[in-house]
């Protein structure tokens, strides 16, 4: 006898199954079997023991098919049959391909990318779960022609060359159900039981045959089915009403007799739900309270919202157990769903399976194998290093790390010791960084030893067996099975016992793997990248399942892994179009038209677009038919799906559900926190909280602000110390000095030859060369073709030792280019102090302890400071009278003398500098020394752009206007004429006018007092700004020519578009700049 109990609310239907086998074990009737899919099984013995007692056991059992087949083999006496778990089925295909790689075409790709290899797999499934063999597919590939007749006889041979492997070793686990009902047909299995089949949404052709034969053959078969009728034509019941037809007429032509019961669904608040979720004309609000639809604006928003609800379910009496959220997309949410509920105090338990491929420890084994094979890669390497089972503490790896970036450690490099100085490129060797690099160099051949091994196993392997065998070492080596023992029992004893619970697992999935590619390809031979490819796929097939860690949590999932979980409440997230449902059409190496085109050629294939949006709908249904008493539903999209808004019109419209603070978290300080967001005082107090309340409202109006006076000290201790970079770095933004020389937050940078590096490098020939040429008479002596020799060899000799540890090969290139440009600015040089009075006296003249101009002192009343630093070159003029000098910056890059960026701090050095030597140079410059400007030298070649071509005439013109300094000059005839002679300067920063009058930018002398004044005034306030502790970013920009923030490294700290204390400045003509400096300097007295 057959009973087909057909309902719309299978929760009804499964309580109806419940209930008879309860009779027949109230009855003591045995050898009853209760079939569920394997996913709720654990769930159903449950279930099963509290509806028929504690002695269900001995009267009934729960079986999956696959648990069918087991039982049924072991009455039998056959044993157990060994099969391929997921990657062993990955390997035998792997294996199969390989046999007939000659013969492929549309597939040949398999070979190179193993990643083909699932797609066949998973059409070697489907092609079985239709009982499909690979005679019906030649066949098939013999009635058509094209690109399908290729596919099919392609797939045709993969199949049986992979049926033909499973022969010969461990089996295929799709082949269990054939032998079941092989075994059925021998045996009396079926005629000895009553069988109940429930929670099945659908049935693969293998189990409709199995079926079919215990309806023929078992006392009695009961069958549950989610639809309203037979051949139903709602969306939802689709599926199983044409389950339901193909039973019945199964039944009708084998002469079984066989009854339809309609089981009438639950009377509840929620019926509405379950009748109207996809179609049919809906009264607004008809679903009442127990149905709630809202709206928010993240995915984090969301799970606060869902935590909220848990935390108001719980206070009301619910258990957690009783609570289950469904995600759409659980890779967006459950970073979140983990983060939120952690800080509830919620225990949160995912339901279903996890993947190891996204396991720290396996990315550890992948990451490592990539570097050994890969050529020491830094990415690779550093993969390695970061990793959990890491063979260096986190300090250590840290600064491994900082080197390998520094000096772009890749390939050989990483297993050669280790040269560069751990500062970079020109840092200046000590005891104390010789003792780093000694450190570093340890480290460095700890973490790479074993790589090293494994890289050359790998390259003396001349088979795959070889290869497995090479990584089994490395894993020996670095002791992976007793690290991971180690780390599940930290984990166990921090509170993760789930994360423990899969980490005792991956040992053996890991062994697994590799045994499985040495047992079936271990003979075949495999290029190195292909071997990785294959071991990633492989391990990418395999996932572990965890149970509960408490009995009492809220359980979370996917719609697929939630479909037959039954709640009393229901929390669903992620209603949004393309999600709920999200089904984006049929995937595989079959199309949707090649399947249509199959079935017309009598190849019975399902599947397709259809099926699969059947099957959504149908999951879809049983996650929300699962409900008992509530729905919460939300979305964070624009778009919400065509659900969601059935959903608010059953729920008479969308929820608003305020966030209010009706639970705080069981921590003091996570309470404080909760409850300020509300400015809950009151509330905090009762619940005895207020420390971390008041913690947390101070914290709600937090910025960077401002450091303590003794902080001030700590860092910078009780005499500032400052340099001219340093008051510059102030004077753009106080938070990034505070960054860079308070807290000393080091960016990483490349060893290079970059801008910065170049400026170095010219700096130190231009001074050098301008030195010797002093010493050997002068410039108005030594000739052009001299200077440039002087030139080439300091060049050639600062190259030597400082670009030495870089590639040779790129640096001879760089040097090579960097060496044109260089003897360009050699000339400009000679071709100018050739000509001038003014002849060089002092180089990278020092201010500062032990250097030959002491430190400028500060007056500043809030704490003593000192300026220290050098200047690139003094020049002097003995006019007989005076000598006067002229302070030159060598400049590389853009920097400029800019009225606007002086008058707010910015680019003072030159002149502190200048007015420093009047008081304390004469014994450096010759007696009463006078101030006659500061120039920048332009120490970078011209770099000429036009429209159209220049001749030589034009593009000289062009150079010597970009040659032409810049800076602040003495406005006197006499000191500009030994500067330059002639009477009309093109060097200079000024111009003669027509009536003999001098223009641009100069100063007299008492100008020149009063900036005097200013600069130093400027300066104080820079000290007491930094003594003040105040280091909330101000940064200075001054249109599109200046932006304080364009390349600094701290724009993270800060958040750089949202700071509001960012000063905004226009440029500033000679005229304003030194009317506001008078006012300044008038206004302070």
């Amino acid at each position: 006898m057959v009973h087909l109990l057909l309902g719309k609310d299978w929760t009804a239907n499964t309580d109806e199954i419940f209930r008879r086998i309860a009779k027949d074990v109230a009855n003591r009737r045995g050898n009853r079997i209760l079939m569920v899919p394997e996913l709720i099984s654990h769930e159903s013995e449950r279930n099963l023991c509290q509806a028929a007692g504690d002695t269900a056991s001995r009267y009934a059992q729960v079986l999956s098919f696959t648990r069918l087949f087991r039982r049924v083999s072991d009455t039998m006496g056959m044993g157990a049959v060994e099969c391929l778990d997921s990657g062993g089925r990955v390997v035998a295909m792997a294996a199969a391909a390989r046999q007939l790689s000659s013969r492929l075409k549309a597939y040949a790709a398999v070979e190179t990318k193993p990643e083909f290899l699932t797609g066949l797999i998973d059409a070697v499934d489907e092609f079985k779960r239709c009982c499909i063999t690979p005679t019906d597919l030649m066949e098939a590939s013999r009635q058509t022609e094209g690109s399908l007749a290729q596919k099919l006889e392609e797939l045709s041979l993969l199949m049986a060359g992979y049926d033909s492997l499973c022969a010969r070793g461990k089996r295929d686990p799709r082949d269990q159900m054939t032998w079941l009902l092989e075994q059925l047909e021998e045996g009396t299995f079926a005629q000895e039981h009553v069988f109940y089949i429930d929670g099945f949404p659908d049935f693969t052709r293998q189990n409709l045959a199995i079926l079919e034969f215990l309806m023929e053959n078992a006392k009695d078969v009961t069958i549950s089915l989610n639809c309203d009728r037979i051949a139903s034509g709602l969306l939802a019941f689709e599926k199983a009403g044409e389950t339901a037809k193909r039973l019945y007429n199964a039944a009708k032509r084998a002469g079984v007799p066989i009854s339809v019961e309609v089981i009438a669904p639950r009377e509840d608040a929620l019926r509405p739900v379950r009748e109207k979720l996809f179609q049919g004309s809906i009264q607004e609000g008809e679903a009442g309270e127990a149905l709630e639809v809202v709206r928010r604006g993240s995915v984090y928003a969301e799970c606060l919202l869902a935590a909220h609800r848990v935390r108001e379910l719980a206070a009301s009496g619910a258990r957690y157990r009783d609570i289950a959220v469904v995600c759409t997309d659980m890779e967006a949410y459950q970073p979140f769903m983990d983060l939120v509920f952690h800080r509830f105090h919620i225990p949160l338990y995912r339901s279903g399976t996890e993947e190891i491929l996204t396991s720290g420890v396996i990315a550890t084994v992948i990451s490592g194998l990539e570097a050994a094979v890969g050529g020491f890669e830094l990415r690779d390497v550093l993969g390695y290093l970061r990793s959990p089972l890491s063979p260096l503490d986190v300090d250590t790896c840290d600064r491994v790390e900082n080197y390998a970036i520094t000096w772009a450690v890749r390939g050989k490099a990483w297993q050669d010791p280790w040269t560069g100085h751990p500062e970079g490129l020109g840092s200046v060797w000590d005891e104390d960084s010789q003792n780093q690099l000694a450190e570093l160099n340890e480290a460095r051949e700890l973490a790479v030893a074993p790589l090293v091994r494994l890289q050359n196993r790998f390259r003396e392997a001349r088979s795959l067996k070889q290869q497995v065998l090479g990584l089994y070492g490395f894993l020996k080596e670095i002791s992976l099975e007793e690290r991971l023992v180690g780390l599940a029992q930290e984990l166990e004893e921090s509170g993760e016992p789930r994360q423990a619970q899969i980490l005792n697992q991956l040992w053996e999935i890991l062994i697994s793997a590799l045994e499985q590619m040495y047992a079936v390809l271990g003979d075949t031979a495999w290029e190195t990248e292909h071997f990785v490819r294959l071991l990633r796929l492989l391990l990418s097939q395999y996932d572990v399942g965890t149970i509960p860690p408490v009995l009492d949590a809220v359980q979370m999932g996917p719609v697929n892994a939630m479909r037959c979980n039954r709640q009393k409440h229901l929390i669903v997230l992620g209603a949004e179009e393309g999600k709920l449902p999200g089904y984006s059409g049929s995937a595989g190496v079959l199309t949707d038209q090649e399947r249509v085109e199959l079935r017309t050629l009598g190849v019975p294939l399902t599947g397709g677009s259809v099926e699969g949006i059947q099957a959504e709908f149908a999951e879809i249904y049983g996650v929300f038919c699962g409900a008992e008493q509530s729905i919460l539903v939300s979305c964070t999209a624009e778009q919400p799906s065509f659900l969601y808004h059935r959903l608010a019109k059953l729920a008479g419209g969308e929820s608003s559900l305020e966030m209010l603070p009706g639970f705080a978290q069981a921590d003091e300080t996570e309470a404080g926190v909760y409850l300020a967001r509300w400015n809950a005082g009151e509330l905090a107090e009762r619940l005895a909280v207020l420390p971390g309340y008041r913690e947390a409202e101070n914290g709600k109006n937090y910025s960077l602000g401002r450091v303590t006076r003794d902080c001030v000290e700590g860092l910078y201790g009780k005499t500032l110390n400052l340099s001219a970079s340093q008051i510059d770095r102030q004077a753009e933004c106080r938070l990034s000095y505070f960054l860079k020389y308070g807290l000393r937050a080091r960016e990483r940078k490349q060893a290079a030859i970059d801008p910065a590096e170049f400026g170095t490098y010219v700096h130190a020939v231009l001074e050098n060369t301008a030195r010797c040429v002093r010493n050997m008479g002068g410039f108005h002596k030594i000739s052009l073709e001299e200077t440039m020799k002087i030139a080439h060899d300091f060049s050639e000799y600062y190259a030597a030792e400082r670009f030495r540890q870089l590639d040779s090969q790129r640096m001879s290139y760089l040097f090579r280019r960097n060496l044109e440009e260089l003897d360009m600015v050699v000339r400009e040089l000679w071709a100018e102090l050739s000509q001038s009075e003014f002849q060089p006296e002092q180089f990278e003249l020092g201010f500062g302890r032990g250097e030959k101009m002491p430190a400028i002192a500060i007056d500043n009343p809030e704490m003593n400071a000192v300026l220290r630093g050098f200047v690139d070159r003094v020049d002097v003029w003995d006019s007989g009278t005076t000598h006067y000098y002229r302070v030159v910056d060598y400049k590389t890059g853009k920097k400029d003398f800019d009225y606007c960026d002086v008058f707010n701090g910015v680019g003072l050095q030159m002149l502190l500098y200048l007015f420093a030597l009047a008081e304390g140079g004469e014994g450096l410059l010759g007696s009463r020394p006078m101030p006659a400007g500061v120039q920048y030298f332009p120490a970078r070649a011209p770099y000429l752009s036009a429209e159209g071509r220049l001749d030589e005439a034009q593009a000289e013109k062009e150079r010597a206007a970009q040659w032409k300094r810049k800076g602040l000059l003495l406005k006197d005839e006499a000191v500009l004429k030994a500067m330059e002679p002639g009477d009309n300067p093109t060097r200079l920063c000024c111009t003669v006018k027509k009536d003999g009058s001098l223009s641009g930018d100069i100063a007299d002398r008492d100008q020149l007092k009063l900036l005097k004044t200013f600069v130093f005034r400027v300066l104080s306030r820079m000290v007491t700004d930094i003594a003040s502790g105040d280091v909330e970013p101000n940064p200075y920009t001054r249109g599109t020519s200046h932006n304080a923030c364009a390349f600094c490294p701290y724009g993270a700290v800060c958040h750089q578009a949202d700071v509001e204390g960012r000063r905004n400045y226009k440029a500033m003509t000679a005229q304003r700049f030194w009317e506001e400096v008078e006012k300044e300097v008038e206004s302070h007295g």
